[in-house]
């Protein structure tokens, strides 16, 4: 996100990043933000509250409890977009990467416009957007499906049981979590 902001910043435009606090903190990160504020004063780094992770299991994968912080924070991405809008000029855009489709909503409830900055090949987008089809046509997580290739339009042939963690379970990220909600929240923006 930084690397666009740097990007938009030619453009004229302020730019606040959220920052989360409490998943996987590290000492340098405190560093870096300040170094890109001061080299590029328009962009700025808002720190969320701290939440305290929270780890349902040890089977659960590193990123499923990402995706799960990230969900828990969206009470306070829509606290901060509020704070933001009162106490500045209008936002123009609130940019979400595919991890942060939770703070969609906040955004959208107060009249932001909303925008995924998707940052893999247009295959992958393709095969991201089609999860909540993949997921109407079986009830089965991919780990089961061992003989099976799945066919998605400008992908090749692609074994189920080669999925990527974080979905390879129905019950889990594939059915309650980001990679289907943040597929069917994009259909629904762009009207598919």
């Amino acid at each position: 996100m930084v690397e666009l902001a740097k990007l938009l910043e030619t453009h004229s435009y302020s730019i606040t990043i959220l920052f989360t606090t409490g998943f996987h903190d590290h000492p340098s990160v405190d560093a870096y933000n300040h170094r890109i504020s001061t080299s590029n004063p328009s962009i700025s780094f808002n720190h969320l509250p701290h939440i305290t992770p929270t780890i349902t299991s040890t089977t659960v994968s590193f990123a499923a409890n990402g995706f799960d912080f990230i969900k828990r924070n969206t009470s306070n991405v829509a606290t901060t977009l509020t704070q933001i809008s009162k106490s500045t000029t209008t936002i123009k855009a609130f940019v979400i990467d595919l991890f942060c489709t939770t703070a969609m909503e906040a955004a959208s409830s107060l009249g932001i416009p909303v925008f995924y900055f998707f940052t893999s090949g247009a295959a992958v987008l393709e095969l991201h957007s089609y999860f909540p089809k993949l997921h109407e046509e079986t009830n089965m997580s991919f780990k089961d499906m061992v003989a099976v290739e799945l066919r998605v339009t400008g992908n090749a042939p692609l074994k189920a049981v080669n999925m990527l963690q974080p979905i390879f379970w129905r019950g889990r990220t594939l059915r309650t979590g980001t990679c289907y909600s943040s597929a069917r929240a994009f259909q629904r923006r762009v009207g598919s």
